[in-house]
């Protein structure tokens, strides 16, 4: 099964989003995953722009490839492209599921999705095992 990590990118530091995907990632592929991340599977971990149209057809054939979809997001500010891509995933049929951090109010998102799991650390062995429960189903 590959799961697609999908995150907030605009106004984040790069440094930081890419230590917080990896341990998703970490975490993900620990359960026997295989992960696709945007960031790091088309641009290298660049903090470099891409074209928009380019952006969305890529993320298009990946989405496609993938059988969940993990929402990473630890703040408040809305994203169009994580938005974007829950809704489409979610039109194929697939399962969406939302890791967030307790304290963030994505409300909208949460009623889309179809688990949520709410984390205060990311090191956190619940993420894990939540993870594995929520992927295996």
């Amino acid at each position: 099964m590959k799961v697609y990590i999908a995150y907030k990118f605009s106004n984040e530091e790069s440094s930081e989003l890419r230590e917080k995907l990896e341990n998703l990632d970490e975490i993900v592929k620990s359960l026997g995953f295989e992960t696709f991340i945007f960031q790091r599977d088309v641009k290298n971990w660049d903090s470099g722009v891409l074209d928009s149209k380019i952006v969305v057809e890529k993320a298009v054939e990946e989405l496609k490839k993938c059988d969940v979809l993990v929402c990473f997001i630890d703040g408040n500010e809305k994203s169009e492209g994580l938005l974007l891509e829950c809704g489409y995933f979610k039109g194929l049929g697939k399962k969406v599921v939302l890791v967030v951090k307790k304290d963030v109010r994505y409300v909208l998102l949460r009623e889309f999705v179809d688990d949520v799991i709410e984390f205060e650390d990311m090191n956190d062995s619940i993420v894990r095992d939540r993870l594995k429960v929520v992927l295996e189903k």
